[in-house]
């Protein structure tokens, strides 16, 4: 990832050597123009395979127009990602699926907030039709040649026409049945993105949800928010949100979830617990849990989960207890409590405390399997027999507990003790606007560290952190996080140890 101080010229010295580039990564380059990217863009198009814009900002529409115009030709383009490009309108996705549409898998347009569901529907319709009609000209059939057409531009499913070589018939349920579990009638999209949208429509969400599963079955990412309700409406809760639909992703992540109610909690949860389900990366975001049965309904049927995230969510120091004595914590890699201002020290002290005797017991088990082995051999052991004893630790290696404003030193320094290596895998711990006394407390902990140390690592232990905020507009106004990884969790964690 290029850092945020690169600018356009540096893109142009790049452009015009013409690398054979298959990754263009500028996530975060906030001073980049449409022009500077449009340089390298046109001089790497056929090449291009992966396009990563998130968090430019200045980024427009003309940018992404470019995109589908010169890479177009190639069909190699298969990622393109627009985080938070507010700038980019629906023309821009039109022209994507003109000419893209049908190679790529993977897209985000979270926080693009002039794109409609209007212009998400039109990119999904059009971008089928591209992929349907490639296929179809490589079809080579001996008796009849079978299209799908529209002919009145209509997005509903039911509408579409089977037309045969010789006659005409309209397609019932039977023939659409047919259709969609046809392989080679797929498009093509693995990955979609549409979260941080707030002028996207009930009606349009659950037209834009309908057409893209039926008709991506390779879908395995999906993220959006859910639409806010119509002005006046009665009940703000979403009573039919499509929970049937998502069974089959391996990682679903809702935002502004505070419009699910229980029951649809609890129904969403059982399709995602299905004898099929490949689910392992969760957020539902933005204070749905505020039922603890609800809360602990999910602890206890999705098993296989890596990555949780239930940011700005109404939990507490109970649920967090919960959490960790649930049967996938072990193997959770990301947990996101950031947020969640109603938890206080003692959700970091479960954690710690859960970590400690959950290698404790590691040890134990070890322990207990070499004295069976070393009884058996009669108390003589062989050089290919022994092995050092080894423990199983917690997976756990990114924690977010940002904004959590009750949370102070004293679980920070628990939970750095027990999860940190060599005990647990943590790696990256966000702390960012957490009680008063933690920022102070870190930083005298790192200066006291490097004492009488190699003071030229001085700037890698006391680095800080920009930490980017969906929607945040951190080039004007940026805000250092207290964020400890790499050598800062490292000090952190020896000198807590002492």
């Amino acid at each position: 990832m290029l850092p945020k101080f690169i600018t356009g010229q540096h893109l142009r010295a790049i452009a015009d050597v013409k690398p054979n580039l298959q990754r263009l990564v500028l996530a975060n380059c906030s001073t980049l123009e449409d022009a500077d990217v449009m340089d390298i863009v046109m001089a790497t198009a056929s090449t291009l395979v992966s396009i990563d814009l998130s968090n430019c900002r200045k980024i427009t529409s003309s940018t992404v127009e470019v995109i589908a115009f010169f890479c177009g030709p190639w069909k190699k383009l298969e990622s393109v990602r627009l985080k938070n490009c507010s700038l980019v309108s629906d023309n821009a996705l039109t022209l994507l699926a003109e000419n893209i549409g049908e190679c790529l898998k993977v897209l985000d347009l979270s926080g693009c907030r002039r794109i409609t569901d209007a212009g998400v529907a039109m990119f999904l319709r059009k971008s089928y039709r591209r992929t349907m009609a490639l296929r179809k000209s490589s079809l080579k059939t001996p008796n009849a040649q079978i299209t799908v057409s529209d002919p009145n531009e209509r997005d509903d499913f039911d509408e579409k026409v089977v037309q045969f070589q010789h006659h005409r018939v309209p397609s019932d349920r039977t023939d659409e049945k047919k259709l969609l579990v046809d392989p080679a009638t797929q498009g093509r999209l693995t990955e979609f993105r549409i979260s941080g949208s707030w002028i996207f429509t009930r009606g349009g969400f659950l037209s834009i949800m309908d057409y893209l599963i039926k008709m991506h079955r390779n879908l395995e990412v999906l993220e959006f928010s859910i639409p806010n309700p119509p002005k006046g409406a009665p009940i703000p809760e979403f009573v039919d949100f499509p929970v049937s639909l998502f069974g089959n992703l391996r990682s679903f992540h809702i935002n502004r979830a505070k419009y699910l109610n229980d029951a649809s909690l609890r129904s969403l949860i059982d399709v995602l617990n299905n004898k099929d389900a490949r689910l392992t990366q969760l957020s539902i975001n933005g204070r749905a849990l505020t039922s603890h049965s609800v809360f602990n309904y999910l602890m206890t049927h999705l098993n296989n989960l890596t990555f949780l995230s239930l940011r700005n969510s109404a939990l507490t120091d109970a649920d967090v207890e919960h959490l960790v004595s649930s049967q996938f914590f072990p193997i959770l890699q990301v947990l996101d409590l950031s947020g969640c201002s109603t938890l206080t020290t003692a959700a970091l002290l479960e954690i710690g405390k859960f970590s400690q005797s959950f290698v404790l017991i590691s040890i134990g088990n070890a322990i207990m399997e070499l004295k069976q082995l070393v009884g058996t051999r009669n108390g003589v052991l062989t050089v290919e027999e022994f092995t050092p004893i080894t423990f199983q630790r917690l997976h756990l290696t990114k924690l977010d507990v940002s904004k959590c404003k009750r949370i102070s030193f004293k679980g920070v320094e628990l939970l750095v003790k027990y999860c940190a290596y060599p005990y647990g895998c943590l790696k990256y711990l966000d702390v960012t606007e957490c009680g008063v006394d933690i920022k102070d407390q870190v930083d005298s902990m790192l200066m006291m560290e490097i004492e009488g140390e190699n003071l030229e690592e001085e700037h890698e232990i006391l680095e800080l952190h920009i930490p980017e905020y969906v929607g945040a507009d951190t080039e004007e106004n940026p805000r250092l996080g207290v964020v400890l990884t790499g050598k800062r969790l490292e000090a952190v964690a020896k000198r807590c140890r002492i």
